[in-house]
């Protein structure tokens, strides 16, 4: 995939989400991380869909995945510290 259609991906992802389509956007943020592993983009929209379907565990793994490569972003940190919060005091 080159520079041109991971874009095209995340950008459709990102309509996607945008539209309440999480099934579809899921599919293109996964699509686009299988060409770019380190898509901070589409990690972190993996995340975040995740995270509002519940799914803390695949939550905390992707947040964990962005740290990996960004280690200093807060907004990633802030997230990853309440889903685990979540985890732990056993709210759902």
């Amino acid at each position: 995939m080159n520079a041109y259609e991971e874009v095209t991906t995340d950008t459709t992802g990102a309509v996607a989400e945008q539209v309440q389509d999480q099934d579809k956007a899921l599919r293109a943020f996964e699509t686009a991380l299988k060409h770019n592993p380190n898509s901070v983009l589409a990690l972190n929209a993996v995340a975040s869909i995740a995270r509002s379907r519940d799914d803390f565990d695949k939550a905390i793994e992707y947040f964990q995945r962005i740290l990996n490569i960004k280690q200093d972003n807060g907004e990633v940190w802030g997230s990853m510290g309440e889903r685990i919060f979540t985890l732990q005091s056993g709210r759902r």
